[in-house]
């Protein structure tokens, strides 16, 4: 059985690889291209991670469950195509689990 993160385990350790905020991650009117993409891979290793639905996530992460599904989908399109993103995603999520 996985290990039930939590998404403020999540957001720490997204916002300490970026150095966003984890507010600023969650702030929804914040659209800058780096701001983004953490949310995205927040997103994504949220999805991955736990066991909230996208309804529970688009509240925790401060978004609805369209939101939460497109970054999902955005990040696993763009890590079958990218290599290096591919290994920056799988390494927070490596991180993560380091800490249990």
């Amino acid at each position: 059985m996985k290990k039930e993160f939590k998404v403020s385990e999540i957001l720490n350790v997204v916002s300490d690889h970026y150095g966003i905020p984890s507010k600023v991650i969650t702030d929804i009117t914040r659209r800058t291209p780096k701001v983004a993409h953490a949310r995205h891979v927040t997103q994504y290793i949220t999805r991955k991670l736990t066991y909230l639905s996208l309804e529970q996530l688009g509240r925790a992460l401060g978004s609805d469950k369209s939101s939460i599904l497109y970054g999902f989908n955005r990040t696993s399109i763009k890590m079958h195509g990218d290599t290096a993103y591919r290994l920056e995603v799988e390494t927070l999520i490596e991180t993560l689990k380091a800490q249990q």
